[in-house]
């Protein structure tokens, strides 16, 4: 994956950069044998999933007409593939994650400094809808609508919480992970520590890339899976394969 941001055009043709409108998601060849094949393994799909046809045309034809875009990235913009593989909906899932991103991206260059630390502070304007790790996730992994307020919904037990009402039985999956996998760590024991995580890509050395942003209000960031192992948030504890049934009212 390669990132670029994304500016408004004025009217004469140059573009304001002082503000990101999102951050866009390429994917890019890093070997010459790099296919739709390759590219749907390091979603994590596999050629039996309801859509995986349809989708591996799309990825071919878009090989076929790959050009430079004025930004000078070569490759899939990630937010122009249509359809769902597996129930996952690919373009849907990383315009999100794209816009979420260019929220950040502003919210650091007004904040300068502050970006190194995993504890500074996110954008606002999101926080309704994706205000922690936990709304973030839900919404992602698990299309909990956005009307839905889920405050606190990490730390809750039982049918109300988040392991419960929308990752089941939160089984590890092996490394076996597909985008939007629910990712959750166990927080050592304590529910405030839990933190949560929707995967992304899987590269060729298979490090899993995941989203979600970290603390109440914090970053939006895509980072290793494994990134906070050992961190105040425990270790990964299971992960969820996406499925509308675990989303139960």
């Amino acid at each position: 994956m390669q990132y670029e941001p994304e500016y408004k055009k004025r009217k004469d043709g140059t573009y304001d950069t002082s503000k990101v409108k999102s951050i866009k998601v390429f994917f890019v060849k890093t070997k010459d044998d790099d296919n739709a094949d390759s590219l749907l393994k390091h979603l994590g799909f596999k050629s039996d999933d309801k859509g995986y046809g349809d989708m591996k045309s799309q990825i071919e034809g878009a090989i076929s007409n790959m050009t430079t875009s004025e930004m000078g990235t070569t490759g899939i913009l990630a937010s122009s593939l249509k359809g769902s593989v597996g129930g996952v909906n690919i373009g849907g899932a990383f315009t999100t994650i794209g816009n979420l991103l260019g929220e950040q991206a502003n919210y650091d260059a007004s904040h300068p400094g502050n970006y190194s630390s995993k504890d500074s502070k996110g954008p606002s304007s999101s926080n309704h809808d994706y205000g922690d790790c936990t709304e973030t996730t839900a919404r992602l992994s698990f299309g909990v609508p956005r009307t839905d307020s889920l405050a606190s919904l990490g730390t809750q037990d039982g049918p109300t919480g988040m392991d419960e009402r929308f990752i089941g039985s939160a089984s590890p999956q092996n490394g076996n992970l597909r985008l939007l996998d629910a990712i959750r760590y166990n927080g050592n024991g304590n529910s405030v520590n839990r933190h949560y995580m929707s995967v992304v890509f899987t590269g060729d050395d298979g490090t899993t890339q995941a989203f979600s942003r970290s603390g109440n209000g914090g970053r939006f960031e895509v980072i290793r899976a494994d990134a906070f192992n050992g961190s105040s948030y425990g270790n990964i504890g299971g992960t969820s394969t996406k499925h509308s049934g675990f989303y139960r009212r």
